[in-house]
């Protein structure tokens, strides 16, 4: 059985800060004369059912790409963003990705929904062949109250949370150009 696009929905995690680029909003800046959001939504298109935006700032500009959910605890990083948009996810799978790898290919999708089916695990992340890619995951929508229940006890960390998942780690080497974020202003140029 495959998963099929019409049961998944993506969550594009654009609710940072920016501190590292003078508080600018990252994925609203331009990349390839676009901005970085719009790439991300393009390679999703025909992978996903819906876009789900997380963000907590410059909610009209991100509503062009999406459905804009704000985080419910504001500031609490990721974790936070993917709880919140889980709870407005009508599918039975949720797609996260950070909002700042613009070159995102689309077999990811399927990449980690093969794994997630054969291991029968809740969660599937992306592993680059150095290090698991802690914000680009395919879960099952149910885990919203692991996430709701790991927040509340002061946790934060992504990484901390796929831990007690025990997260199936995917091969995706071949794609990771993929995992490529923009973190640098000399990225732009």
């Amino acid at each position: 059985m495959t998963i099929e696009a019409n049961a998944i929905t993506a969550i594009v995690l654009c609710g940072g800060r920016g501190s590292r680029m003078g508080d600018r909003d990252k994925p609203l800046l331009e990349y390839e004369a676009r901005p970085i959001v719009a790439h991300i939504v393009d390679a999703l298109s025909g992978s996903v059912a819906n876009v789900l935006i997380s963000a907590n700032r410059n909610l009209q500009m991100y509503r062009r790409y999406g459905m804009v959910v704000e985080d419910e605890l504001a500031g609490h990083g990721p974790l936070s963003g993917i709880a919140s948009c889980l709870k407005r996810c009508d599918t039975t799978y949720a797609f996260v990705c950070p909002g700042d790898a613009p070159n995102l290919d689309s077999s990811l999708i399927q990449t980690l929904a093969h794994a997630l089916e054969s291991c029968d695990a809740m969660v599937a992340a992306a592993h680059d062949a150095q290090q698991r890619q802690n914000l680009h995951l395919l879960l099952h929508a149910g885990v919203e109250s692991d996430i709701d229940a790991y927040l509340a006890t002061g946790a934060r960390s992504v990484k901390g949370w796929l831990d007690h998942m025990a997260t199936v780690d995917v091969d995706c080497a071949d794609i990771a150009q993929s995992f490529a974020d923009l973190d640098d202003p000399e990225d732009f140029g």
